[in-house]
């Protein structure tokens, strides 16, 4: 019976050493770094220059580089920054969107990076940067029939390297306190376009 008393109070008092805190800190409660993620793009989706497919790309903070001559629709690299979750990538049968994914909804800790290419579907292109300074975009031979470039505060370099496939195109180019330079712009057979500068 003492014996059993004896592990009793033995139990009892580790449970409370358990339950006391340390005087120093506590490594379990510290935040666990997330280690930046690489995530391959592969992904296809149906249009036709009637019906295009929908292609975003939506970053919030960091790097974009896309130019044409890709296989699928949409590919290459996007890599989450250190901290940040992996960059999420939604495929429908006639749309494609890729994202700067974050944890619990708070803004990106760090700059991700987008290495993408576009390929021969005919596409409605929407491009949605926050900030950055290293944003390329090469839409040479990219059949773009519509397409919508938005920036924050970021520099979206644009330019046609060769003549866009699909004429007749409409395209958007607003910032709100960013720089959006293009070259070549004749080169994208646009019919319409339409530039909204709020105050960059």
């Amino acid at each position: 019976m003492l014996l059993r008393r004896h592990g009793l109070l033995a139990v009892l008092l580790g449970g409370a050493f358990l339950q006391c805190p340390p005087d120093n800190k506590d490594i379990l409660y510290e935040p666990v770094p997330v280690e930046a993620h690489e995530v391959k793009i592969v992904a296809d989706a149906q249009g036709d220059a009637k019906a295009p497919a929908h292609v975003a790309v939506f970053l919030k903070r960091g790097i974009l580089q896309m130019k044409g001559g890709a296989v699928h629709t949409l590919e290459g690299v996007a890599t989450g920054a250190v901290g940040d979750a992996p960059p999420r990538l939604e495929l429908m049968q006639d749309r494609i969107a890729l994202t700067q994914s974050t944890l619990g909804g708070n803004a990106p800790r760090g700059d991700a990076k987008f290495m993408l290419a576009l390929g021969a579907t005919p596409m409605a292109l929407e491009i949605d940067t926050g900030t950055g300074e290293a944003q390329t975009i090469d839409l040479g031979g990219v059949p773009v029939a519509k397409a919508r470039f938005h920036t924050v505060t970021g520099h979206l370099t644009i330019d046609w390297s060769a003549p866009n496939p699909q004429l007749g195109a409409e395209l958007t180019f607003e910032t709100q306190g960013g720089y959006i330079d293009v070259s070549h712009l004749a080169r994208s057979g646009a019919r319409a376009i339409d530039v909204v500068n709020v105050a960059g």
